[in-house]
């Protein structure tokens, strides 16, 4: 018999007296100290939403928090605590990439993850597992389903012809007390709210997961959005994350649902060790970081859904291959379960061994510290599909 429950918990710390502010927005754009949405009564509050599933002996989860991405670390660290507190056997840690959160990554312009703001995720998180533990029951059905919409996103290279993807994946679990968690897998940029922008913000999640609070609670994942972004962007901030969430809200009412009786759960890990090529920061007073360090791909079935995860920001055409070669209804999840910057392709490589860097391959790994090749970002490939087929 499967079980399931959803717990939500803020990641505002106390004290941000510290430390840099929007880590999307090149740090230094914001002096000024970020205030709380939910203090203020805003939509967008930054948080962590877990789901958490249990069959006989296996549990697993899924958290989705409001951060442009997670260091290994702390990943492993939230891994850890699961385990040994709650007897997760898998749990794959997803950020929503917002770009107007404190930083959970380290980098060489704001350092290493400030301790305090650490903490707070660390608390966050086991507390929204607790609640989910005691909030367990029975799962009736699980609904899957697929939308597409036309105009909320757009490849931010205009100059090249790259795909990208409109999809909205939807995954609906609903249990014997009529509680409804809704998954939603959707690929873009979370920038609506700006580089001027005061406030700690999950930017058109906040406002996509208050339009949906009728049809359950939302656990929002995103897909490979590396050069993907809100499109027709007013510089509004309210304006334009309403639209891309009302956007959605329609895709996902109107969805064609598939039901699952009796679904099943399983996992799978592949660990993954690279040794990066070394940048020299942007800036001279600017931190070095390490140039290697283990990852680790996991996928998870849930139902007739597989959900595989990447730790970096691919591009649209890593997710299509990946998919392509598992032919099941697969689910390719960025900015899961540590952060390497942009897993960049061969087409990106190319211009940028021909003087033609993009941001993606030329100044963003500065601010990194390092470089994945496009070999690199291939072995992600190889060990996604090898995670996927684990689960067949």
């Amino acid at each position: 018999m499967l079980k399931a429950a959803f717990a939500r918990k803020s990641i505002f710390p106390q004290d941000i007296s510290y430390g840099p502010r929007l880590l999307g927005y090149g740090n230094a754009s914001q002096t000024t100290l970020l205030r709380d949405c939910a203090g203020e009564h805003k939509p967008t509050p930054i948080g962590v939403h877990t789901l958490l599933l249990e069959s006989g002996s296996q549990r697993m989860a899924i958290l989705s928090l409001d951060v442009l991405g997670m260091d290994v670390d702390l990943v492993n660290e939230l891994r850890r605590k699961a385990r040994e507190s709650f007897n997760v056997s898998n749990m794959l840690v997803a950020a929503t990439h917002t770009h107007s959160s404190l930083p959970a990554v380290s980098t060489c312009a704001g350092g290493p993850v400030d301790i305090h703001f650490r903490n707070t995720i660390l608390r966050s998180v086991n507390e929204t597992l607790e609640q989910a533990e005691l909030g367990l029951e029975e799962v009736v059905d699980i609904e899957s389903a697929q939308n597409t919409t036309s105009d909320l996103n757009e490849n931010r290279r205009k100059y090249e012809d790259r795909p990208v993807d409109r999809r909205v994946s939807i995954l609906r679990v609903k249990t014997v007390s009529g509680k409804r968690i809704l998954a939603v897998r959707y690929t873009c940029h979370p920038v609506c709210f700006g580089r001027d922008n005061l406030y700690a913000s999950s930017d058109f999640v906040g406002y996509l997961e208050t339009m949906l609070r009728q049809e359950g609670d939302l656990l929002f994942l995103n897909g490979c959005a590396g050069y993907v972004k809100p499109s027709n962007l007013k510089h509004q901030a309210e304006i334009d994350a309403g639209r891309i969430a009302t956007g959605l809200v329609r895709a996902i009412t109107s969805a064609k649902v598939k039901t699952t009786q009796n679904p099943s759960i399983n996992s799978s890990e592949t660990p993954v060790n690279l040794t990066f090529q070394p940048v020299e920061p942007k800036k001279p007073n600017w931190i070095k970081l390490a140039t290697s360090g283990p990852a680790e791909i996991n996928a998870l079935r849930i139902g007739d859904v597989i959900l595989v995860g990447l730790p970096g920001e691919p591009f649209t055409e890593t997710g299509a291959k990946i998919e392509a070669a598992c032919g099941l209804n697969v689910w390719v999840i960025g900015y899961t379960d540590g952060y390497f910057g942009y897993l960049i392709d061969q087409t990106a490589e190319d211009r940028a061994n021909t003087g033609q860097a993009d941001y993606e391959a030329g100044s963003a790994p500065q601010s990194i510290g390092y470089k994945i090749h496009a070999s690199d970002a291939s072995c992600f490939e190889s060990a996604a599909i090898d995670a996927a087929n684990k689960i067949l």
